[in-house]
């Protein structure tokens, strides 16, 4: 089980660049919490996910790690672009939610 590991997210937020192994699968969490935080992240493969996203890999040489504020910036636009969910959409899903719990329940 994931949970907000503070220390974590405050050393990305301080750094510039962020290994991000493969977990699971080639794609990794790591990769968007660097993204969000700032740090540009150092991918082991390079995944479809990762599309649009500003990154680099660990068989880059090291003279390509340069840390630009618009990289971040671009990083941190895409994770906020894909992974929020508009307001209206998000109160249309729980209402829908809502009605489908209140419909099903026992009335007592």
């Amino acid at each position: 089980m994931k949970s907000w590991d503070e220390p974590n997210f405050r050393l990305l937020a301080r750094s510039q660049f962020s290994q991000c192994p493969n977990g699971d699968y080639v794609w990794t969490y790591r990769f968007f919490e660097s993204a969000m935080c700032g740090a540009i992240p150092i991918v082991e493969d390079i995944s479809p996910v990762y599309e649009g996203f500003r990154f680099r890999t660990m068989a880059d040489p090291v003279e390509s790690l340069i840390w630009t504020e618009a990289d971040a910036q671009q990083n941190g636009e895409l994770c906020k672009e894909r992974h929020t969910i508009p307001p209206d959409e998000l109160n249309l899903e729980l209402a829908g939610l809502l009605a489908m719990n209140s419909a099903t329940s026992p009335v007592s």
